[in-house]
């Protein structure tokens, strides 16, 4: 640095550095060095943000697969439940309680048993969707739908979904997946 350079924020100081994003003079108090470059105020107001909310998408996409692992885990578990309690009505199939139970009944166990498999189906596969989509900034809409579902699945589901929303719903990450989506087609509609 020449001697009779002066930072950009405090005229009355010597430099000793510059920005690398944008250019300034800066003296050692008005440097910040972030990641090895050295940023003035603005620049690193610019930067820190995206850095930050990169942080963030890399987190919720760690966190989908890490949901989706456990909902199978769990879904195992219950199918264990499930098969006991059919072996159970099956086994019981000609006693007299089962053929007094009404046939709405069955359908009713059996339509439940059902209907919870593909929630937790739909958790997994979705999370390990969704997961990807965050780490590619790819399919926003989607990402939000899985986030809205995992909020019925507490405890973690709904912190996992609240915070996905949250995150999502920012006016920069949305902008980045759009971008994002805005290139993919760019790149496919070429390829034709």
């Amino acid at each position: 640095m020449e001697p009779d350079l002066r930072c950009y924020y405090h005229p009355e100081s010597e430099a000793t550095s510059q920005c690398d994003r944008c250019g300034d003079y800066l003296c050692d108090d008005c440097v910040i060095i972030h990641d090895n470059p050295h940023l003035c105020r603005t620049c690193w107001a610019e930067v820190a943000p995206s850095q930050r909310e990169a942080r963030h998408l890399k987190l919720l996409s760690t966190f989908f697969y890490i949901y989706a692992v456990l909902v199978a885990v769990g879904a195992i578990s219950e199918a264990s439940i499930w098969l006991r309690q059919l072996n159970m009505l099956a086994g019981i199939a000609g006693s007299r309680e089962f053929d007094q139970m009404p046939f709405t009944e069955k359908i009713h166990i059996v339509r439940s048993m059902a209907s919870r498999f593909l929630y937790r189906l739909f958790l997994v596969v979705g999370s390990i969707i969704a997961g990807r989509s965050i780490a590619r900034r790819e399919r926003w809409m989607f990402c939000i739908l899985v986030a809205a579902f995992c909020c019925g699945s507490m405890p973690f589901g709904t912190a996992l979904g609240v915070l996905t929303i949250v995150v999502l719903v920012r006016p920069s990450v949305k902008t980045v997946f759009e971008a994002n989506e805005l290139d993919r087609l760019r790149s496919e509609s070429q390829s034709r």
